[in-house]
């Protein structure tokens, strides 16, 4: 065999070969055979080695979701066909030269590679790709602060993007102070009552969002103001409270700090349970939802109550020994008044009282706090 200069990739003997040529055009093939020492005619066949077509895609492209951008050659092949792969958004998927026009409803850059495959009028492929890179488009919006008084208004309008990162934020704060802005997140404030327009702008990779626009209203402040008609006494310490507050159509939050939840009656009463010193706060907003807030430090003083305890020792006596001690788990207590149903009494913290007679006597015991907060218990005792 003489292939002419071709790498044989495999075949022995007869054959069959496979054959790789690294040069285009025509190329002869000889083969002459012998046997016995007798040699064969010089068979030669003519073969033709086609080149493999160039093509080219394209340059590689970032463009906005919906924006067309033209891919593949604008010089063809003629005679070849050409197919493009994917053939999503591409306007002619068997064009050498066409437009794709990325779509991305996501919040991240979405790649595509187009693959174009030429195919020339001798049946030779090749194939190019070019990378399409679609931004999505950011969706901004932003939370409207409810309305506050003019008084010391303070407003913060923070950007709400469904693209986290890279987003470039323009605010307009219609009479508001600034009346621009750059950032996220702005604090503005206003210097008259009214309603004003806020809108937001914002682009990614220069693919601009649909403006948001809404509107922020300012308005004037009511008035808030209380008194206590008790400020102090023993647990539990019920006290009515004198609501003073004026303004248009006003709603009331009252906290006690005490625990207990929000109370939002116009003239409330309120029972403190712990002992301890409170704070009282009255919130009145008005019909605009305007606020003030009064707080009096320190108000309500409630004095912890006394617990009256005490034990039988023993709870059955006889009239050999008619002698009860009775001891004394009052807490909180510093006077002691004891009655033992006998007509008896004392004033002794623990104290031992002797029966006269058999029966059954009520003993009870009356104790008060250093604050005067009283308690009694009762109990019975046998002789």
């Amino acid at each position: 065999w003489n292939f002419n200069g071709a790498t044989v990739n495999s075949g022995t003997g007869s054959g069959p070969y496979s054959l790789q040529y690294t040069n285009t055009g025509p190329v002869s093939i000889s083969l002459t055979v012998s046997e016995n020492n007798c040699i064969s005619t010089n068979t030669i066949q003519q073969t033709v080695i086609n080149p493999i077509p160039v093509v080219d895609a394209g340059v590689n492209a970032s463009v906005c979701s919906g924006v067309q951008v033209p891919i593949g050659d604008q010089n063809p092949i003629p005679g070849a066909t050409y197919i493009w792969t994917p053939t999503t958004n591409v306007a002619d998927p068997n064009a050498a030269y066409t437009t794709v026009t990325p779509q991305n409803s996501t919040i991240i850059n979405q790649q595509t590679d187009y693959t174009v495959t030429v195919t020339d009028a001798n049946g030779c492929t090749s194939s190019d790709a070019v990378q399409v890179i679609a931004y999505p488009i950011p969706v901004v919006t932003f939370n409207t602060p409810p309305s506050q008084c003019i008084d010391n208004n303070l407003f913060t309008f923070s950007s709400i993007s469904s693209i986290t990162g890279g987003v470039n934020f323009s605010w307009k704060f219609d009479g508001g102070t600034p009346d621009t802005s750059n950032s996220a997140t702005q604090n503005v404030t206003y210097a008259a009552p009214g309603q004003y327009t806020v809108t937001l702008n914002a682009d990614y990779n220069g693919c601009p969002a649909i403006p948001f626009t809404d509107v922020v209203q300012i308005n004037e402040m009511p008035t808030s103001a209380f008194f206590p008609q008790v400020f102090q006494g023993c647990q539990p310490l019920t006290v009515p409270f004198t609501n003073m507050s004026s303004g248009a159509g006003n709603s009331y939050n009252w906290n006690y700090y005490d625990g207990t939840t929000t109370d939002t009656s116009a003239i409330p009463t309120h029972t403190f349970t712990n002992p301890g010193v409170y704070s009282v706060s009255l919130t009145a907003t008005n019909m605009y939802g305007c606020h003030t807030d009064t707080t009096l430090a320190n108000v309500i003083q409630v004095f912890p109550a006394a617990i009256a305890h005490f034990t039988p020792n023993p709870p059955v006596a006889n009239i050999l020994a008619p002698a009860i001690q009775f001891q004394n788990y009052s807490t909180n207590a510093q006077i002691y008044n004891w009655t033992f149903g006998d007509g008896d009494t004392s004033l002794i913290r623990s104290p031992t009282h002797s029966y006269a007679d058999t029966g059954t006597y009520n003993v009870m015991l009356v104790v008060t706090s250093p604050d005067g907060c009283i308690d009694t218990i009762s109990g019975l005792v046998r002789v």
